[in-house]
């Protein structure tokens, strides 16, 4: 009886810390001009979404471009919500700006039922903090907008230098089909658990392939009976999540089975 139930806990320590092994904090992060396209994306008015947008005009484009949206999804399996996401601009010419918005991160209308809050550490030149106020629960998704400026400290420590006043998102957060992601943006999501304790993870955004023709902000603009790429960048980021009973449940896996060679 004794060796029964010592093989009892030991094969259920065993599938409990595999169950655990599996449980990670992960998001879906997506970078778009259009608010529309990201909300229409997978359902049956996608095409006709980007048909609609792809004929915008290119001095709208030009201001979309300025002003992005970024969507995210909490894809965790682990019962954790996300309550932070922190965005960096690395490029020294640029930041982030809250003279249009009136806050760093505005609330896109797609996404009504989530709070959030934003805020930068350093007065936008470096870094976006979005607080979700009520926690992004796993399968929420939420969009907000951000608007992007010219620093007007780089400009003045750099007389003469001449800067697009603006900026493309593209070139901002990254580089399209670049080759280079050392000056790229860094992505920071933090979860927390019911118990309040908390796990970050980051990760660096690429230099993302634009397949159609490209057209950047203060580049010239595209011809009005030229169709414009509709875009869409995506990127997940996921973390294994190690649970707080799982090294209690290995002692107890350990102790059953040296009981049963006992």
């Amino acid at each position: 009886m004794r060796n029964q139930l010592a093989t009892c806990l030991a094969a259920l320590a065993v599938a409990t810390l595999a169950a655990d092994a599996r449980a990670v904090n992960s998001y879906e992060f997506s970078l778009s001009f259009s608010e529309a396209l990201m909300e229409a994306e997978g359902t049956p008015d996608e095409a006709i979404v980007k048909h609609y947008e792809g004929w915008d005009s290119a001095v709208a484009r030009i201001r979309k471009r300025n002003m992005p949206f970024i969507e995210i999804t909490n894809t965790s399996t682990a019962a954790e919500v996300m309550s932070r996401f922190t965005m960096s601009i690395a490029k020294p010419q640029y930041d982030f700006s809250d003279d249009v918005l009136l806050s760093f991160a505005k609330l896109g209308v797609t996404t009504p039922g989530i709070n959030i809050s934003s805020s930068s550490p350093d007065d936008g030149d470096t870094l976006l903090v979005v607080d979700f106020v009520d926690g992004l629960q796993p399968n929420e998704t939420v969009r907000f907008q951000v608007d992007i400026d010219v620093d007007p400290d780089y400009l003045a420590a750099n007389p003469g230098v001449e800067i697009y006043p603006h900026p493309d998102y593209r070139m901002v957060f990254f580089d399209v089909n670049g080759n280079d992601s050392s000056d790229n943006s860094v992505l920071t999501t933090t979860f927390t658990a019911a118990n309040g304790s908390t796990s970050s993870q980051s990760q660096t955004l690429p230099d993302f392939d634009q397949t159609t023709d490209v057209y950047i902000n203060g580049t010239g603009l595209r011809n009005y009976n030229t169709m414009d790429g509709v875009e869409m960048f995506e990127l997940t980021g996921e973390g294994e999540i190690p649970e707080p009973a799982a090294g209690f449940l290995a002692m107890m896996a350990l102790a059953a089975v040296r009981y049963r060679r006992r």
